[in-house]
């Protein structure tokens, strides 16, 4: 186990850990339950200091410039 993958605030899931879940549950974003899971997860996630990846994001955040699927017309 790398620091990285160790917990910050005693026992509880590592950085790895958050990654795991949060692409698992962003795969399901289509559903307007898995989205407001992941958004709470992303929350706890970051009070934890992980930073979640750009394409992890959920709708109600910022996403970078053109990443956002709602705005694209066709």
């Amino acid at each position: 186990m790398t620091s990285q993958d160790s917990s910050m605030n005693g026992p509880g899931l590592t950085k790895t850990e958050w990654e795991l879940l949060l692409d698992a549950i962003h795969a399901y974003n289509h559903n307007a339950d898995y989205r407001t899971l992941h958004g709470k997860l992303t929350v706890l996630a970051r009070a934890s200091g992980i930073r979640p990846k750009a394409g992890a994001l959920t709708g109600g955040e910022t996403a970078p410039a053109g990443q956002n699927r709602h705005s694209l017309t066709g």
